[in-house]
């Protein structure tokens, strides 16, 4: 049997529709569908099987070159960094975006060719948004811009370190020109993003002087600096401990306009001392309380009290409910021949015309049973969206608080240890220095593979740093001994740069620490049931909330430099940023089991605990690692 072959046709203009040419004429072919005559380049070729070397190759015997994604490496993202700083300082194109392409394009040293100015600009946001670089670093790229752009005009060499000075002029221009501070706003202003437009305002606080403000205020700036004076006084003659709680704040403009105040008072009493750290603590102390006593008398005109524990929507479906109820109950006294004289009966007799048809009470009384139920079932369907929407919240803002609420377990302590029984247990562990293999071949073997890593390199902390880690810490979370919560320390901004001086000298010489800075207060929180036993608590101490800021600074520039060099292992989970730990361990551990069942394959698997693992570590140890990896 004979099949029939269906004609084809390709697309040709109008005016050449007809039967296909033959294959062998493909000149005309192309003619035909596209209007162009090709016959002078393929006439000479009489031997179509052989291609032609003089022409391109068609798309099926052309190779294309794979594109293969690659991953951005910390040296490009400086790159970029420096790029769009040096745009910034001194622009050239037709805006920022423009002028940070032609900077990285003719100074990197990894072009990537796919790339245009508004992609590299979404790179330059994904870094400063998700925090590729640590503050350290992206300070040193800002003065090294500044230095590329500027000192070139001012005579500055360099090749030479910069010196102090420099740093000043620096910090200066950055505080007034650049970032608004009484120079002119840019016309590029708009290509400024929201997380460079809250550094400029953390800048903008420190650096500039508002005299306008303070003519107008000088009679409440006289008045608040003498009751910061008197305060620091008394402080000073009371026991740290001995500290009265500082009162959470309501930060509305009052308040804003009061810290304000108290920072021009500051700023005016630090120019006639200067004080060291434990003062500085006093005088915030001293400050935060002043403006709490102040803020607190006045009344937030918008915001009511609400004295009601359950929202308002579920207080009126409660309220219909419980009238329903109350008519079922009358009705039902109704069907039982009980003659009901209240108001309340009177009103439902006549609402439901029961004075002639008492048969209806039956149906009534079912239909007002439906009705409370839509209405349970309502307040129901309610909090579970409510707590839907919460729980995301939550899981946007602090994954780990939504799992450590979820996985909560309330524990009734009824008996707990005596005193004796929790300093021994808990002394042996902090108190007892364990000792440890320091001559282990494994820990040689690591040293010589990261022997050629240079030393990191420590620069005292700056102002950026220090508020970049006031910034990212919770601000009323509960302090140590010193009872001052991070709020405090954030908006005391007269304070910073005196604050970041002080942490940078205890860094260099760690005996001018005070004792209280490592002291703090420790809780016992239950981790089982059986609440008799010392071992059976999780300890959690509250430590002086600048001590937290200053191990945060140390955090940002370790991790920076370990990522930098590649000191983490693939397999270590724990301690590292964009990771759950043990969640993603488990959840490794199932894809594997999982895999092995769908293959039948054997898996051996173990798992380790230590016993108060963190709590146990050698602080030798710590030491040698620190060493062994040039830290």
């Amino acid at each position: 049997m004979q099949t029939r072959l269906k004609s084809c046709r390709i697309g040709r203009r109008a005016d050449n529709q007809g039967p296909r040419p033959l294959a062998r004429n493909q000149a005309e072919v192309e003619k035909s569908a596209t209007g162009t005559d090709f016959s002078q380049s393929l006439d000479s070729h009489q031997n179509w099987d052989q291609p032609n070397p003089e022409l391109p190759r068609t798309t099926a015997q052309a190779t294309k070159k794979k594109v293969t994604r690659t991953k951005w490496t910390r040296e490009e993202y400086k790159e970029v960094l420096f790029a769009f700083y040096c745009a910034l300082n001194k622009p050239t194109g037709r805006n920022v975006t423009e002028t940070t392409f032609n900077i990285w394009k003719t100074h990197s040293k990894h072009p990537r060719d796919y790339l245009d100015c508004n992609k590299l600009a979404n790179v330059r946001r994904d870094i400063l948004k998700n925090n590729r670089l640590s503050c350290a670093e992206i300070e040193v790229i800002k003065k090294k811009a500044w230095v590329e752009t500027q000192g070139s005009e001012k005579g500055i060499d360099k090749s030479q370190t910069e010196t102090v000075n420099e740093v000043n002029d620096w910090q200066r221009e950055k505080n007034t020109d650049f970032y608004g501070g009484g120079g002119e706003v840019r016309e590029n202003a708009r290509e400024v993003t929201n997380i460079e437009r809250q550094e400029k305002e953390s800048v903008n606080r420190n650096g500039v002087y508002d005299p306008t403000f303070v003519e107008e205020n000088k009679t409440v700036l006289s008045q608040v600096k003498n009751e910061i004076i008197r305060e620091f006084a008394k402080i000073k003659n009371i026991e740290m401990k001995d500290r009265q709680s500082l009162v959470k704040i309501r930060n509305n403009k009052q308040a804003l306009k009061q810290i304000k105040i108290a920072n021009y008072a500051m700023k005016e009493i630090l120019e006639e001392f200067e004080p060291d750290l434990t003062e500085m603590n006093q005088l915030i102390y001293a400050t935060a309380y002043v403006v709490s006593s102040q803020t607190n008398n006045f009344k937030d005109k918008k915001s009511k009290p609400n004295n009601c524990k359950k929202p308002k929507w579920r207080e009126k479906i409660e309220r219909e409910i419980d009238h329903f109820r109350g008519e079922i109950s009358i009705l039902e006294e109704l069907s039982k021949g009980v003659s009901v004289k209240t108001r309340k009966a009177r009103k439902v007799i006549r609402k439901y015309n029961l004075s002639s048809e008492q048969t209806r009470i039956p149906e009534i009384k079912e239909t007002l049973k439906q009705k409370i139920q839509l209405k349970a079932q309502r307040i129901r369907r309610y909090e579970k969206r409510t707590k839907f929407f919460r729980q995301n919240k939550i899981f946007k803002d602090d994954p780990k608080r939504l799992y450590r609420e979820i996985s909560k377990k309330t524990i009734e302590v009824k008996d707990i240890p005596s005193e004796n029984e929790i300093r021994n247990f808990w002394g042996n562990i902090w108190s007892n220095d364990k000792g440890f293999n320091a001559d282990a071949e494994w820990s040689d073997r690591v040293a010589e593979k990261y022997k050629d890593i240079e030393t990191q390199s420590w620069d005292d902390i700056n102002i950026e740093e220090l508020e970049c880690a006031l910034k990212k810490s919770q601000k009323w979370k509960s302090p140590g001994i010193d009872k001052v919560p991070n709020y405090w320390l954030y908006h005391m901004f007269a304070m910073h740069e005196l604050m970041a001086k002080k942490i940078s000298e205890i860094i260099s010489e760690p005996d001018k620490m005070p004792n209280w800075l490592a002291e703090g207060t420790t809780y016992l929180l239950a981790k089982s049931t059986e609440t008799t036993n010392a071992k059976n608590y999780r300890p959690i101490t509250c430590l002086s909330t600048t001590y937290k800021i200053l191990t945060s600074i140390l955090t940002d520039r370790m991790y920076a430099f370990m990522e930098a060099n590649k000191l983490f292992p693939l397999e270590q989970k724990g301690c590292k940023k964009g990771s759950y730990g043990c969640k993603d361990q488990l959840l490794i551990n199932r894809m594997l089991m999982e895999n092995c069942q769908r293959n039948h394959r054997n898996l051996s698997m173990a798992w380790i605990d230590y016993r108060k693992a963190f709590d146990s570590v050698p602080y030798g140890w710590i030491l040698k690692a620190l060493d062994m990896f040039k830290l």
